[in-house]
């Protein structure tokens, strides 16, 4: 991904999320503390904890997820796999990348690789990036009906995407690959 398409999430590759990232975890404007009173490092710890909370959140609904249906998860790893086309081609992690870019939800896939927060998706925007074929492949392999692939998708990309790219950037495709078998191996206990 090019570094253009990270910056432009507001979120830097290398460090911290900044102030910005932060009061969209946050909800709140940068500087702006959750109680009044707070002041300089005050408030910085305290947005901190508001994108731990977040973090701790989504890895919840991950773990929650997996647990009452692997198969969700081993389908979101089909569609991430560059190895395995039989859920959304053999495009993989990068294929998914290009096709957020090209409809104009770059950024919110720039925002789950960087190291800041991971804002949502919508069962919509999954459907128009993904399209209903790439669905229907999703639904048989999660065991789900179609008409939930497009939210449950919009609940396990963010936090998947993120957890395969901890340090901000894309994988190699081996790294990549390795990542996901972790993935799935932790599935099986």
């Amino acid at each position: 991904m090019p570094p253009a398409a990270a910056r432009s999430c507001g979120s830097s590759r290398m460090g911290a999320p900044r102030a910005g990232d932060m009061a969209f975890a946050t909800g709140r404007r940068a500087g702006e503390g959750r109680r009044s009173g707070l002041t300089g490092s005050n408030e910085r710890k305290d947005e901190q904890m508001g994108v731990l909370d977040d973090l701790m959140k989504q890895a919840g609904e991950l773990a929650n997820v997996a647990a009452k249906n692997p198969q969700a998860v081993a389908a979101v790893a089909n569609l991430l796999s560059s190895r395995d086309t039989s859920v959304g081609g053999s495009g993989g992690l990068g294929g998914l990348i290009d096709t957020f870019q090209k409809k104009g939800l770059g950024d919110l896939m720039a925002s789950w690789i960087s190291t800041g927060p991971n804002p949502p998706l919508s069962a919509n925007q999954v459907a128009d990036v993904l399209g209903s074929d790439v669905l229907k492949q999703f639904a048989a392999k999660a065991g789900v009906p179609q008409s939930d692939a497009g939210g449950l998708l919009a609940s396990l990309l963010p936090a998947v995407v993120d957890r395969l790219t901890p340090q901000g950037k894309v994988p190699d495709t081996n790294a990549l690959e390795s990542a996901l078998g972790g993935l799935l191996s932790g599935l099986a206990r």
